[in-house]
């Protein structure tokens, strides 16, 4: 986010990120969640997958229900099997 600031791009169109959220220690996920929402214009999208077999993880979950509460909607999913392990991309849009 600093670095958009810096150039004067914010808010953004789109943001995709590989960060493991089931993996993160929830202060340091709870801090990019806010990143990422602040970062966004309305109408902006934000895309991450999570592995199926971490999907439903506590802190895994935490990340998805944040992000559906700050982004004002709930996220498409789409299920790849072609990954190894399998994956769900998640796609918010964010509605506030």
């Amino acid at each position: 986010m600093e670095i958009a600031r810096a150039r004067n791009l914010l808010p953004v169109d789109h943001i995709v990120s590989g960060l493991p959220f089931a993996s993160l220690p929830v202060a340091s996920a709870s801090a990019i969640v806010e990143a990422i929402v602040s970062s966004l214009r309305v109408g902006g999208t934000f895309t991450t997958f999570q592995y199926l077999h971490a999907y439903g993880f506590s802190s895994a979950m935490a990340v998805r229900q944040s992000l559906t509460r700050e982004m004002g909607t709930a996220p498409s999913r789409s299920l790849v099997f072609g990954n190894l392990p399998p994956a769900l991309v998640l796609r918010w849009r964010k509605h506030r």
